[in-house]
Formats: C-alpha cells, structure tokens, sequence
C-alpha cells in the first residue's frame, strides 16, 4: 500500500480517503494491493474544498483533513496508512479498546510500533513526507526482524 502511495504522491496527487474498502487485493503475481476509488483525489492544482467539509472518511482521516484544511498533503495519507496498519495488527483504531483477547503489544516489536507511532503523529511535519519515504521507512525496520 505504502508503494501504491508513493506512486500517488509521485503523481502530485493526494488520495484522501485511504481505508480497507478503498484497497482491493489480488491473487496474481503472488498478490498485490490496489488503492482503488479516488473520488477524492486532490489533484496538483486543487484548492477547490468547500469550507468545513471533511475530505476523507473520519475514523482514517488526519487531524488536518478533520479540521477541514482546504489543502493537505501527502503526509495525510501517510497517517491513514498507519490508522489502516493499526487496525490491522491490533484489531481496533488507535486509542480505542482492543476487539479480540490476548496482548499483542508483547508481540510485535517496539521498533514496528514506533513506526505506526511515526505514521500517526498527530504533526503533520513529524509524519515520513509520502509514501515512498514511510516505505523506506518500514523497511529498515523490518529488515533486523527478519518479517
């Protein structure tokens, strides 16, 4: 996803509503992520946003996006990456009680943590810059770990 991302912000473009129904997985090539729907794209030029209304769905979308900024950046899509990855590894959004039994925190390692920490700073300017940068980003740190 983070790659499909990159390529997106290579684009100049922002998604603005990465979630699970917007990525579409495949079983070729031993399967591949699709970022799919982008009814809300921020095209390169984009400055058209009616005023107050949020761009994105609310449970992804970054405190910028949810204080209605007009424009946001790439690295709104970085923090909807790392609430989706969130939501994957724990089974519940960050900051809310968790939906299954069992501790993953003793599991998954602080560096991995301190990357989705990273993804969802609520800084935009602490957040990696785009997609490309967070996937360099998780690869460092999944390279030690041997995941």
């Amino acid at each position: 996803m983070l790659f499909a991302l990159g390529e997106v912000h290579r684009q100049g473009l922002v998604h603005r509503d990465v979630k699970p129904s917007n990525l579409l997985l495949t079983t070729k090539k031993g399967g591949n992520i699709k970022l799919a729907d982008f009814g809300m794209v921020q095209l390169p030029d984009d400055t058209a946003i009616p005023e107050g209304e949020l761009m994105g769905t609310e449970d992804y979308a970054s405190p910028e996006q949810q204080a209605s900024e007009t424009i946001v950046d790439p690295r709104a899509n970085v923090f909807s990456a790392g609430v989706l990855a969130h939501r994957m590894i724990f089974g519940a959004f960050p900051g809310k009680e968790r939906s299954h039994s069992g501790n993953p925190d003793e599991t998954v390692p602080d560096p991995l943590l301190d990357f989705l920490g990273a993804c969802r700073e609520p800084d935009w300017e602490k957040r990696p810059k785009d997609g490309l940068t967070a996937l360099t980003q998780l690869e460092r740190v999944l390279a030690p770990l041997r995941i």
